[in-house]
């Protein structure tokens, strides 16, 4: 196996680098699922430029982009590392003692927020859409467990704010979002035949998936007009991936979603800042001094970044009740000894993949979610706050290539924790710090609020905070997609961060 990396240089064309898989051996080598690929089989000048004190460096190190590509899959029912919240060296007895604690967490936890959905409801008009709302909200708290929601989530739309900047919100979270209809199209209607799966054992991984999407309440009955074909596609392992085709029944063709861009490695670029030995205050003020990094590794301020998947994400949002006899889904009572089938069939009452304009609703709606966990830059009590904006732009006096353009910088003059939502599940929170305890605490913050307002923080696929992928575990199959890294491991990367994308 080989792995190609493209180092992009600040005044020059790109350098191309391979990299051959092996095993740990070299410091200059590049490193993935716990294995150092390496060594270098060209030139590695790029890389080389990082050596000894800014002042040698003839770009920034945010110039330099590295990927490396990768394949992965992780299984629906993977276990969840729950070593991740627990102490170095801790006994049995201690961990079992953590087991009863979270036992008891989450009731307590399922209490209040069943108690605050109740105490909303007492204030509001007692109508169908708010009960059936919150009846379907607590439904879901109560069969939780500690890092698992068992039986599927719903946002907590009671928490949505009803102020002049949030007007709207609360009913499209609590009915979802009436897609857009094309002018002069009629929504088709019919009953189109599934895609016949290769053998018989992933057609009952399929079924197996579609139940547990009825076990988790986003499957409901109704009046159904118009039914969604699937197909699957196998996954790595025995596992599946069950694929809704509404362009092949001719809905798709019927809606309209606006076009949009979703983060990527560049943005994430403009939102890490380089190793300093002080606050980027003091070091703007400063003039932006040179930096000797052949000190210890221990005293600079870093970039960590951290992975937040969002589980079931499409699904975490309603579908509108007017859309929904168009999200028809043809159902079996399964019969293994050869006999004939009967069929049944029920309806989405979430976004489902496949639909034209649910990746755009269901991004609009975590963007949403996400400001409201980060909170008000002036909200003490949120790690995300910030005092004032710096801006860092090219011709100003002050222009510091190696810097983010845009800097969010706190009262005690570091940059602002900031998240990047780079896909349709991705989160990426990024700190600074001298050490990843803060990058805990920012994702602590993200995942809490996230579940409070039941949008899945989804634990067997949280990545801890890191600055380069040697953090990432041998054989970790949480992810499918590239590792784009720029790190301080030895002295030939010095400087950059690293970044996990879908």
């Amino acid at each position: 196996m080989q792995v190609k990396v493209m180092a992009r240089e600040y005044d020059g064309p790109s350098t191309s680098v391979e990299v051959t898989a092996g095993k740990a051996s070299s410091s200059c080598s590049l490193c993935h699922a716990g294995e150092l690929y390496g060594p270098f089989t060209t030139r590695v000048s790029a890389f080389e430029a990082l050596l000894g004190k800014s002042r040698d460096i003839p770009f920034s190190p945010l110039e330099l982009a590295a990927e490396v590509r990768a394949e992965a899959a992780c299984a629906d029912d993977a276990e969840i590392d729950l070593s991740t919240w627990s102490f170095g060296g801790e006994t049995p007895r201690e961990a079992a003692a953590r087991v009863v604690l979270r036992r008891l967490a989450v009731k307590w936890w399922a209490w209040y927020q069943e108690k605050s959905a109740r105490s909303w409801l007492r204030t509001v008009p007692n109508d169908e859409w708010n009960v059936s709302g919150v009846e379907g909200c607590v439904r879901c708290i109560k069969a939780c467990k500690y890092c698992k929601w068992v039986r599927g989530s719903r946002i907590h739309f009671w928490k949505i704010p009803v102020d002049r900047d949030h007007k709207g919100r609360l009913e499209e979270f609590r009915d979802g979002v009436k897609l857009w209809q094309l002018p002069g199209t009629t929504l088709p209607q019919g009953r189109r035949a599934n895609v016949k799966t290769e053998t018989w054992e992933q057609e009952l991984l399929t079924r197996k998936k579609i139940l547990r999407l009825w076990l988790c309440y986003y499957l409901e009955l109704g009046v159904i007009k118009l039914v969604v074909p699937r197909f699957t596609v196998p996954k790595a392992g025995d596992d599946v991936k069950v694929v809704w085709d509404s362009k092949a029944n001719g809905h798709n063709a019927c809606i309209w979603a606006p076009s949009f861009l979703l983060g990527d490695s560049g943005d994430l670029e403009e939102m890490v800042v380089k190793w300093l030995s002080v606050p980027v205050d003091t070091y703007l003020k400063l003039g932006s001094p040179d930096e000797d990094y052949t000190q210890d590794a221990a005293i600079f301020f870093k970039s960590w970044q951290s992975d937040i998947d969002v589980g079931q994400q499409f699904n975490n949002f309603r579908a509108n009740r007017e859309d929904r006899p168009y999200l028809g889904v043809r159902m079996y009572r399964t019969q293994n000894d050869g006999s004939v089938e009967e069929e049944w069939f029920a309806r989405y009452a979430v976004l489902h993949f496949g639909g034209r304009a649910s990746p755009y609703v269901a991004g609009r709606m975590q963007r949403r979610i996400l400001e409201l966990c980060k909170g008000h830059p002036r909200d003490s009590l949120s790690r995300f706050g910030w005092d004032r904006v710096h801006l860092n732009l090219p011709t100003m006096r002050n222009w510091d290539p190696s810097l983010p353009r845009v800097l969010l910088l706190r009262a005690d003059g570091e940059a602002s924790q900031e998240v990047d939502y780079v896909d349709d599940n991705d989160i990426h929170p990024v700190t600074r710090g001298r050490d990843e305890v803060n990058a805990m605490l920012d994702a602590k913050q993200l995942r809490s609020r996230m579940n409070s307002l039941g949008n899945q923080a989804d634990d067997k696929k949280f990545r801890r905070p890191l600055v380069s992928p040697n953090g990432i575990p041998k054989g970790d199959g949480n992810w499918k997609g590239f590792v784009s890294s720029v790190y301080n491991e030895s002295p030939t990367s010095r400087g950059l961060f690293v970044q996990t994308m879908e």
